[in-house]
């Protein structure tokens, strides 16, 4: 009898061992990330790509934008609307309690040049110098939180208001003189990002970012998924704002594989919503329609001269941001990595931040 139970204590240790070693959850992908969100990266901003299939129906240096001055600069007037709604459908850790430098100003990107945006996710290393060109000029992070070097190296900043959940830090970062345009909130269409309703973001909007244009920043609108729903939000925040909001820039997100579509997806938006100019402020060579039939390295490289080309030559696009200058993709098809494990840039990396196609 003593045999015959410790045999069957035996075997129900082998059991519960055996189920500790199951299968990881899918949220195990972005182990990474998490240890990116120390590094002071708004961690939720880049998480789970791969599982936002529907985002994607629609397929279906030198030259530094200028810093506000760092006293109250009047609101811009020249390009900014007063957004009316048309008629037509349409985390990281605290911050530090001193402030940093203003950046210098110099020269705004032009059309054709100067219009590569850098999209950050390392947090303060010193690897954001290796992407720094004539070309590249504006920089964000998903974030409040800019990165210690990118004053000295030329960056000018767009500090970003992602979510509800990072409003404080939003509040105690953004001073005049810290950056040049406020990007608005992440993919509020999307459960999965920032999850605001129109009525909530418009809220939001008037009480923490329509402010900040009084201290020189323009404001850039909040940045809906290429899903179907995502121009239904934006029509529904434009109306919730009731002609209040202040938008500057509309902000565009696009993952497909076709350039000529991305190319009527962007031109589209502009003449729905007519906008003063336009942030694509992320975009990459992706099938999230079809996880299986990816693109090739070659077929990447024609879709980012094709659309890169059309927007360097494209007035009302001010500039672009590539997704991929990191080495976890976060779910987006590995060959779009425009950096590579040694910090420096890939050969795409390379032609993306020097604007040579």
């Amino acid at each position: 009898m003593a045999v015959k139970l410790f045999n069957l204590l035996a075997l129900t240790s082998l059991a519960i061992a055996a189920c500790s070693f199951g299968a990881a959850p899918a949220n195990a992908l972005n182990t990474r990330h998490h240890d990116i969100g120390r590094r002071h990266v708004a961690h939720d901003g880049i998480a789970k790509k791969r599982s936002q299939t529907q985002r994607c129906k629609q397929r279906p240096s030198s030259s530094a934008a200028p810093a506000p001055s760092s006293t109250k600069a009047p609101a811009p007037t020249s390009s900014a609307i007063k957004v009316v709604a048309s008629s037509s459908a349409a985390p990281p850790p605290p911050p530090s309690s001193s402030a940093a430098p203003a950046p210098s100003p110099s020269s705004a990107p032009s059309s054709g040049g100067g219009k590569v945006g850098v999209a950050w996710a390392n947090g303060d290393s010193p690897d954001l110098a290796n992407f720094k060109t004539d070309k590249t000029s504006l920089l964000y992070t998903w974030s409040a939180y800019k990165p210690s070097n990118a004053d000295q190296l030329g960056f000018s900043f767009m500090p970003m208001l992602w979510g509800q959940s990072q409003i404080d830090q939003f509040e105690q970062m953004v001073t005049p003189g810290y950056g040049s345009i406020i990007l608005g909130f992440n993919e509020p269409d999307q459960s999965g990002q920032s999850n605001l309703d129109p009525e909530t973001a418009a809220s939001l909007w008037m009480q923490h970012i329509e402010p900040k244009r009084s201290m020189g920043y323009t404001l850039g609108a909040p940045a809906v998924s290429s899903a179907d729903a995502g121009r239904t939000w934006y029509q529904n925040f434009l109306n919730a704002c009731n002609g209040q909001c202040t938008i500057d820039h509309c902000v565009i997100h696009w993952y497909g594989t076709d350039p000529q579509q991305f190319i009527s997806y962007v031109s589209g938006w502009q003449s729905q919503f007519n906008c003063p100019d336009i942030l694509i402020t992320e975009y990459a060579d992706e099938n999230f329609v079809n996880m299986n039939d990816q693109a090739s390295a070659s077929d990447i490289s024609t879709f980012y001269s094709t659309v890169n080309k059309w927007m360097d030559e494209t007035d009302y696009v001010k500039a672009y941001f590539a997704f991929g200058i990191m080495t976890n993709m976060q779910g987006v098809n590995q060959l779009d990595s425009l950096m590579g494990s040694d910090g420096q840039p890939t050969s795409l990396g390379w032609q993306y931040i020097n604007d040579s196609w």
